[in-house]
């Protein structure tokens, strides 16, 4: 799953970080916002809390981005790294300075500064299992596809089989204090929810815990923990003309395990068993497995 990753500025009064050995530097690069060019798109999306917006969204180079709009004004950005598991980079800037390509404070937190995963779990409502536990291969079935070439129709298909890797895990937000944007992306990285599960996630935590956003910030602290159970569904596409020609995918499913806030929900990130036999995954396995362009889904098969 690719990742969105890490003072001069008013905002930085009101960050729980403030007080942080972070490195500090102005940057003269142009800003660019919305306007950042993305190609996975189902992951990415926008939340609110209160007059705070957060949109996020995943690069092509697999960057997740965090932007902070109050009142509607961009004023922070934050990004998760690709490849880089306790980076955040974050931006800060004013309105003007977006309109006038100016430049704009940048530093760098660490995720790990502010969430601890348990060692073990005899306390807490989760157990932590490893990542590596994998299921044995489910084998799906066949697509069946008819394209249109210079020599006329042709007849193809594909086998579907997946295996599954579960792991759990609880971790602790420790008397946080500070920006909202910070904590869900701090929250996304650490335990490796998809922005749209974390973003969820933490709408309803701070609801049930009785914690409000007054201008991007949450004011009072607020101490918990959070547990998540990660389901990876790695699927394996093989030409059934030629089982040398094959690639994989991956999907996600997500479920928060955290039943104290009744967030006992799924959320998904890409493609998973649920998704077997229908349009949009027929046509996204046969875009990665072969390379036609005018074809139909003629049906579905065994094995």
């Amino acid at each position: 799953m690719i990742q969105f990753k890490k003072i001069i500025s008013l905002l930085l009064t009101v960050s729980f970080l403030c007080s942080s050995s972070a490195s500090v530097f102005a940057s003269t690069n142009n800003i660019s916002t919305e306007k950042e060019k993305k190609n996975i798109t189902e992951n990415e999306g926008s939340c609110s809390f209160g007059n705070t917006r957060i949109d996020y969204y995943e690069t092509e180079t697999g960057d997740r981005i965090f932007l902070e709009y109050v009142n509607g004004i961009l004023t922070q950005k934050n990004t998760l790294p690709y490849g880089q598991d306790d980076i955040v980079i974050r931006e800060y800037f004013k309105s003007t300075e977006i309109q006038n390509n100016r430049c704009r404070t940048t530093d760098i937190i660490h995720p790990s500064d502010y969430i601890t995963k348990a060692e073990n779990c005899e306390s807490n409502e989760a157990s932590i299992m490893p990542l590596a536990k994998t299921s044995t291969e489910t084998k799906k079935g066949r697509i069946n596809y008819r394209a249109a070439i210079d020599t006329g129709l042709i007849n193809y298909s594909m086998k579907c089989s997946y295996t599954k890797s579960t792991g759990t895990g609880t971790y602790t937000i420790n008397k946080y204090k500070g920006k909202i944007v910070d904590l869900v992306t701090i929250l996304v990285s650490v335990t490796e929810l998809a922005a749209p599960a974390g973003t969820s996630y933490i709408t309803r935590l701070l609801i049930a815990a009785g914690i409000s956003v007054t201008g991007g910030a949450i004011k009072k602290p607020l101490t918990t923990t959070v547990a998540c159970k990660i389901i990876t569904f790695k699927w394996k596409l093989i030409d059934t003309k030629d089982s040398a020609h094959k690639t994989t995918y991956k999907g996600y499913k997500y479920v928060v395990t955290d039943t104290r806030y009744h967030t006992n929900e799924k959320y998904f990130e890409g493609l998973v068993a649920k998704d077997w036999k229908t349009q949009t995954l027929a046509v996204l396995f046969h875009d990665k497995l072969f390379g036609y362009t005018s074809y139909s889904v003629t049906g579905w098969t065994k094995y």
